[in-house]
């Protein structure tokens, strides 16, 4: 049976102003978006009694979600989820909507994990749907130990400190990608020029055309297990008796320096 939590809060540590302010320095300073769930779950906490952990797991890639935890005991109770193939993260993310279960010893919808976590000591369940975007991109659990744990005053700021950590994560995730995308143009650019001269040998042995030599260099590197640039050192290595130069760092300028 689900209820509303009770008014009066039970000793939360932190301010919900102050947890914003830090949510906009963890931004900045956390190491990639997997360091910003898992700080942003510390930051949850805060909010709450000292016996509730956090779990927050990010969507942007569902076949690879990443999960971030405030401590262990609240990883181990996402991953009871993870094997019951049932739970409140699951349910959230695709309903939508907060679920709230004061004490799983008298709730039955989770038949399987439910006794699991009580078996855990975890009794009082909140997920929360972190949406962006018009989406839902991540989810928000808590876990606490005693029915009712969690005040009506602790669960509005953790809505309020969730919805702006669902900005601040699509933000991270988004430059996460853009830095990838950027590394791998890095190499590419920095790999080109011994290609293009592995092409070459490859063009003049076969008497035939560019395309037809990068598909001969794809096919061998694709029946040996072979990156092709690797590939491509080997040929360069092989024809001239000695290694290729080393490739020429990629240098970013700025968009000043371009326009001069």
């Amino acid at each position: 049976m689900s209820a509303a939590p009770s008014e009066t809060g039970r000793g939360a540590a932190g301010t919900l102003p102050s947890a914003l302010a830090q949510l906009h320095d963890l931004l900045l300073e956390a190491t990639g978006l997997d360091g910003l769930l898992t700080a942003t779950a510390e930051l949850v906490v805060s909010l709450t009694h000292p016996r509730t952990v956090c779990v927050i797991r990010f969507a942007g890639d569902e076949a690879s979600p990443l999960v971030g935890a405030s401590c262990s005991r609240a990883a181990q109770a996402h991953h009871l989820e993870l094997v019951h193939g049932e739970g409140p993260c699951g349910d959230a993310f695709r309903g939508g909507s907060v679920l709230y279960v004061e004490d799983l010893m008298q709730d039955d919808r989770w038949p399987l994990l439910g006794q699991a976590l009580l078996r855990k000591g975890v009794t009082c369940v909140l997920a929360v749907p972190l949406r962006a975007e018009d989406r839902t991109v991540a989810v928000l659990v808590l876990y606490a130990a005693r029915a009712g744990h969690l005040a009506r005053r602790e669960v509005r700021d953790v809505l309020v400190l969730g919805q702006a950590a669902a900005a601040a994560l699509v933000v991270r995730h988004l430059v996460d990608e853009q830095a990838q995308i950027n590394e791998q143009l890095r190499q590419a650019v920095a790999t080109r020029p011994l290609i293009d001269q592995a092409l070459g040998i490859v063009m003049a042995q076969r008497r035939c055309t560019a395309s037809q030599a990068f598909e001969v260099l794809r096919h061998a590197s694709q029946s040996v297990n072979q990156p092709v640039r690797d590939l491509a050192a080997q040929i360069v290595a092989t024809t001239t008796g000695r290694p290729p130069d080393a490739a020429r760092p990629f240098v970013e300028r700025s968009p000043e320096a371009v326009l001069g």
